[in-house]
């Protein structure tokens, strides 16, 4: 009876902990927020611009942030060969390309959509 008890409590302890992990892992933070509406685009946290936009008469574009960074596409539109769809947020993922990660609210303000993938935005509340 006691071996029953005690394995039911280990299985129990073992569902906590996954869940814990799995929520975890879901709500990893960026450091850098691309947030993109058709021609204009906004950079909430690290800033990191293509060397080889400068001084070639193009507008400046974001360069792909480091993996685990993410990229909103307030409207459908291509970025770094992947169409967005708007509405959508995507991270970068190891390999350099974007993995959708869910659904984002358009009407929120750029910092509180940074806010929500975790990117620290100083001055605002």
């Amino acid at each position: 009876m006691n071996g029953l008890v005690m394995l039911n409590a280990l299985w129990r302890l073992m569902v906590v902990l996954s869940c814990l992990l799995a929520l975890c892992s879901c709500r990893k933070k960026a450091e850098t927020v691309v947030i993109l509406e058709g021609e204009r685009y906004a950079v909430v946290g690290k800033l990191v611009f293509s060397a080889a936009a400068f001084g070639s008469g193009e507008v400046a574009q974001p360069k792909l942030p480091d993996p685990g960074n993410v990229i909103i596409f307030r409207v459908d539109q291509e970025f770094a060969g992947t169409a967005g769809r708007g509405g959508t947020a995507y991270r970068v993922n190891k390999e350099a390309k974007l993995e959708l990660t869910g659904r984002i609210d358009t009407r929120k303000s750029n910092h509180d959509l940074a806010r929500q993938f975790g990117v620290v935005v100083e001055g605002s509340k």
